[in-house]
């Protein structure tokens, strides 16, 4: 009761909503990729893998038999659409997007996980939502932050008695 009469004598404003937009808008990257990779522990491993790919040899067959990474290679190594910003490798996102569809990366990528063998399978560019699709989104979170800091303040200054058995009657 206490959060809900905050909040509406704390109203979030369009100006508030807008600008949390604008932020989010600014900080969006349009590009997601699909791709296959398989990991492997050496670069020799990963530069003969690139070679039988080269003369035919089936990526997901390939991932299945010599993968490292369990969570892709029974499903041939394939990772869905995915927004570049949410690879989790450093720099592998932006290896592949410099790709064209159906090629492989020439040389294996490095990473502390080992080395990636990389087929870019599709790219494309989701735009992001109109401000009207969002706003009502966005001012929910809005709202949960504000509620969620007024009451982190409270609490911050609050004095917090322990009561002990004996003395509750």
């Amino acid at each position: 009761m206490l959060s809900r009469r905050y909040a509406s004598e704390h109203p979030i404003t369009e100006e508030q909503v807008r600008n949390r937009y604008d932020s989010l808008l600014s900080s969006y990257d349009p590009h997601e990729i699909k791709f296959r990779h398989i990991l492997v522990k050496t670069p020799e491993e990963a530069r003969e893998i690139i070679q039988s790919l080269k003369v035919g040899s089936d990526f997901g067959s390939l991932a299945k038999e010599r993968s490292l990474d369990q969570s892709t290679s029974q499903n041939g190594g394939q990772i869905p659409f995915t927004n570049i910003r949410n690879v989790l490798v450093p720099g592998l996102a932006e290896a592949i997007l410099a790709l064209q569809p159906g090629n492989l990366l020439p040389v294996p990528f490095k990473s502390k996980l080992g080395y990636h063998v990389v087929l870019l399978e599709e790219k494309r560019e989701v735009p992001f939502p109109s401000y009207e699709e969002v706003k009502p989104k966005v001012l929910s979170e809005l709202e949960r932050l504000q509620t969620t800091e007024f009451l982190n303040d409270l609490q911050k200054d609050a004095k917090i008695l322990k009561v002990s058995d004996s003395s509750v009657d």
